[in-house]
């Protein structure tokens, strides 16, 4: 078995960018849960104007969901981010 050894600030960076990841992770899920779950969210969202708002509303949802998961188990993380990254823009 491999032990990892870290010194004092490298250990520090380590923690620091986990917790920073499960944040993510944790904000993108659970505002995609709640795309999916919540009436009055996915009312607004209707609200937006956009085109196919029912599809966008599940495709979003969905892609948060997933790109959440992705990040808070570190799997692909740099693709995960962009469909998020798609997001965040599209908000504006």
């Amino acid at each position: 078995m491999h032990t990892l050894v870290l010194g004092g600030m490298e250990m520090y960076q380590w923690k620091v960018s986990n917790i920073l990841r499960y944040i993510v992770a944790y904000i993108f899920t659970i505002s995609g849960l709640k795309k999916l779950l919540n009436e009055e969210i996915a009312d607004h969202f209707m609200n937006l104007g956009t085109f196919y708002t029912k599809l966008t509303l599940y495709i979003v949802a969905l892609l948060e969901i997933v790109c959440g998961i992705l990040i808070a188990f570190n799997k692909w993380v740099k693709l995960a981010s962009i469909p998020l990254i798609i997001i965040i823009i599209g908000t504006f």
